[in-house]
């Protein structure tokens, strides 16, 4: 049997494996400068220092929970200085180590021309760059990375609030004087035939569905020309009023591996604005995530974590 695959010269396999080897390198140098990793010292620093205003400024619009969250941010603040110093040493050290190891091997890629021994000694230098690159990242983060996930922690909840208190701004209700705002969320009430898009609300005292999304009021030919914000309360219930909740999981898309948080409330009562349970499509976060934190201002749990 023939073949008509093109017969390639020891020396275009030499020049294909060289480029190949450039092409590596292209991709590890940027990595070999170990500039990211500086970029995101002071990052972290930057985002450590922001924690304390942020905080601040929920405080100004309301927000009078997350107790502790004062002390974690000081905390943070305190340690880091030190942290980053250790990273930043640790930083240039391996720098330094790096330097001859980055100049030789760009003196060879830099030549237009290898023997098959020069080309195994350039493999053998970028895997060793490779190695100590991934070593040096690995080191480095380590020297704050403890520090970093207890951020983590802080900023999701404190992104949540923000955003909580955005929606809040925004709503088509208002809060009664002596209520304050526990969370909020983008959810789905997939109880009702057009699946409303908008928003749970959650306060100390009530749960609220505010519808919140663009309806088409126009279409030709299946594409929407014109549309309009639709944003209205649905419906509301004292926290009390739920007397049970039940979570599942919507399995969806290809094979049934997607993954959709619905959470139903069962009501004590049906009255004319309130059905006797609605089920929804929560985002952003889990049911049990809802379910623990309903439950929280069910008791009254959530008043021991008042800030003041």
């Amino acid at each position: 049997m023939s073949s008509n695959a093109e017969v390639k010269s020891p020396e275009e396999e030499r020049a294909d494996r060289f480029n190949s080897l450039r092409s590596q390198w292209n991709s590890l140098s940027t990595r070999a400068t170990l500039g990211s990793l500086s970029d995101e010292v002071e990052d972290m620093g930057g985002k450590i220092e922001g924690a304390g205003h942020r905080i601040e400024a929920l405080r100004a619009r309301g927000y009078i929970y997350g107790r502790g969250w004062e002390a974690q941010a000081e905390v943070l603040h305190k340690s880091w200085p030190e942290r980053a110093r250790n990273a930043r040493r640790i930083l240039a050290e391996r720098k330094n180590g790096l330097r001859d190891l980055v100049k030789d091997i760009e003196t060879q890629c830099d030549r237009t021309r290898l023997s098959d021994r020069e080309l195994d000694q350039l493999e053998n230098l970028i895997e060793r760059a490779e190695s100590q690159v991934s070593n040096a990242e690995s080191t480095v983060r380590g020297a704050f990375d403890t520090l970093e996930e207890q951020f983590d922690t802080l900023e999701s909840s404190i992104s949540w609030m923000e955003e909580t208190f955005d929606a809040l701004d925004n709503a088509s209700f208002k809060l009664f004087p002596d209520e304050r705002v526990v969370s909020a969320g983008e959810a789905e009430w997939v109880s009702e035939k057009e699946e409303p898009k908008g928003f749970l609300f959650l306060t100390n005292g009530r749960i609220v569905f505010e519808q919140r999304e663009k309806k088409a009021t126009k279409k030709v030919l299946f594409i929407t020309t014109k549309s309009e914000m639709v944003q209205e309360k649905l419906w509301e219930a004292p926290v009390g009023m739920i007397e049970d909740m039940e979570i599942e999981d919507e399995k969806s898309g290809l094979l049934g591996l997607g993954r959709k948080q619905m959470l139903t409330f069962r009501f004590r009562e049906r009255t004319r604005e309130l059905p006797s349970d609605v089920t929804l499509r929560v985002k952003g976060t889990t049911n049990e995530w809802w379910q623990g934190i309903i439950k929280r201002v069910q008791t009254g749990e959530i008043e021991a974590d008042r800030y003041d």
